[in-house]
C-alpha cells in the first residue's frame, strides 16, 4: 500500500516539475524555444509541379441546383468534363475545350435534374477521374 502512495505522489509532483524546468525562466533549466533552436513557425516547402489532371470534389456537396467543379491541369491539352446519371447516361457536357496548365473552376447548373446521384467525370489524354456529385432540393 505504501508503494501505491508513493508512485501516486510522484506521478501528481511530475507535471509540476516539468513546467518548473521547462518555463523559460533564467538561469539554470532555461528550456525556452528560442535556447533550444526549435523551429517556431511552418514554411511549406513543396514546390512540386502538377504532371497529370485533377479532378476536386465538387463544392457544394450535396447541392440544390448549382455547383462548382474544380480541376488541375498539368500540361496543355484537351479536357472534357462530363455529368452522368446513376445509370451511366451523360446529363450534361460541361466543358469540351483546350486548356493550359493550372487549375480551373466551372459551374454546372443542375437546375433542370430531379434529385439524385450523378457522377462528374474529367476526361485529359488518357486519363480520367469520377466523382460523385448529390442533388437535394
Amino acid at each position: 500500500m505504501r508503494k501505491i502512495i508513493i508512485i501516486f505522489c510522484v506521478a501528481l509532483a511530475f507535471p509540476a516539475l516539468l513546467s518548473a524546468q521547462y518555463s523559460g525562466g533564467i538561469g539554470r533549466g532555461d528550456a525556452s524555444l528560442e535556447s533550444l533552436n526549435m523551429p517556431v513557425g511552418v514554411k511549406e516547402t513543396n514546390q512540386e509541379v502538377i504532371s497529370r489532371c485533377l479532378l476536386r470534389q465538387n463544392f457544394p456537396n450535396p447541392f440544390s441546383s448549382v455547383t462548382n467543379i474544380e480541376f488541375t491541369v498539368g500540361k496543355e491539352e484537351k479536357i472534357r468534363i462530363e455529368v452522368y446519371d446513376i445509370t451511366g447516361r451523360i446529363v450534361q457536357t460541361v466543358l469540351d475545350e483546350m486548356k493550359k496548365p493550372g487549375t480551373y473552376q466551372v459551374t454546372f447548373d443542375g437546375s433542370f435534374l430531379k434529385n439524385g446521384l450523378f457522377c462528374c467525370r474529367l476526361i485529359c489524354g488518357k486519363y480520367s477521374c469520377t466523382k460523385r456529385m448529390h442533388l437535394i432540393r
